[in-house]
């Protein structure tokens, strides 16, 4: 997601689903996203010009939360805030 100095908005991305596959695990184990201190709330701060995109809007998001928390993401719900109430 291209960050532009004029942050208007923050986005809330909520009930985050995160793709845990775990298929080059070799020991069967599989830790859950809360053993893995994956937030399921993220406040991500975006421009107006940012939202009239829906696919790059969505590319933001998910590229944001996989490069901060190693992790794909599944599926998430969204909210909104003005820069003023976060």
């Amino acid at each position: 997601m291209p960050y532009s100095n004029h942050h208007n908005l923050h986005v809330i991305v909520r009930d985050i689903e995160w793709d845990l596959d775990y298929g080059h695990v070799d020991d069967g184990y599989e830790a859950t996203a809360e053993e893995l201190e994956l937030p399921k709330t993220v406040v991500i701060p975006i421009s107006y010009e940012e939202l009239e995109d829906e696919d790059a809007l969505h590319e933001g998001i998910t590229d944001y939360l996989s490069d901060n928390y190693g992790w794909c993401v599944s599926g998430y719900e969204l909210g909104w805030k003005k820069k003023d109430e976060v």
